[in-house]
């Protein structure tokens, strides 16, 4: 399995932490196998915070249960995509109208610092550093609606991101530099305080992203997509 990066002192939070960040960035693929033995062995640990860790990621619908202490990494729903995109046009198109009157200088060049790492990766070819940086730009944009909504926004966010890897393992290279245009008109939203064409933008900015990654993995014969233009169009008629 992928190296492990913790020692004999980690806890079962830890080893969570870990293991989820190996399966939302596409290290542990759909289908591997994670023992408990192999783990724990490897980390130099018990099994019990091993053994809790992985109960923690089933929960999360992350891992699956095998025989002989073993989980598989369960695979991509794009049933699971739908929601959550869903929730992120609602949610997220809504808190940054929320934001953008509530903005300052600082948190504005902030914004603006995140999108220029996001230059940045793009230039240096480094998806990983990206998606770092996206969803910080993404966060940035929230947090002025306060912290509660920010912690959310941030769960969808997270939740996003295994999706974003699983596009880039299999459509052409860098497909993610040509989302630029967008990300600068939510910049400038925020500039010119337009919190309705902010919330607008956002929602077919999300929606887009969602359809694309859809298009690619939604082969389960059923008919995808139309939650997420349910949302669009909600958030872009007001």
């Amino acid at each position: 399995m992928a190296d492990v990066t913790l020692n004999q002192r980690c806890n079962s939070y830890d080893v969570h932490q870990h293991l989820r960040r190996l399966i939302m960035t596409g290290r542990l693929p759909p289908g591997a196998i994670v023992s408990q033995a192999g783990l724990a062995r490897d980390i130099g640990v018990s099994r019990t915070p091993v053994r809790e860790a992985m109960r923690m990621l089933q929960n999360e619908g992350l891992l699956e249960a095998e025989p002989n202490n073993r989980a598989r990494v369960t695979g991509f729903s794009a049933g699971e995509l739908e929601a959550t995109y869903f929730a992120r046009i609602l949610q997220e198109s809504a808190a940054f109208a929320l934001a953008i009157p509530q903005m300052n200088s600082e948190s504005l060049e902030k914004a603006i610092s995140a999108f220029d790492a996001m230059q940045r990766a793009e230039t240096r070819a480094d998806f990983d550093l990206w998606v770092l940086a996206h969803r910080d730009f993404h966060r940035l944009l929230a947090a002025p609606a306060g912290r509660e909504i920010e912690a959310r926004i941030v769960s969808l966010l997270e939740q996003s991101t295994r999706f974003q890897h699983m596009l880039n393992s299999t459509r052409e290279p860098n497909w993610w530099i040509q989302r630029d245009d967008e990300h600068a008109r939510l910049l400038e939203a925020c500039r010119s305080g337009d919190a309705a064409g902010g919330a607008k933008l956002m929602a077919h900015h999300l929606a887009q992203s969602a359809l694309m990654i859809l298009d690619e993995f939604a082969n389960d014969g059923v008919s995808r997509g139309a939650s997420i233009a349910l949302a669009r169009d909600l958030m872009m008629r007001g």
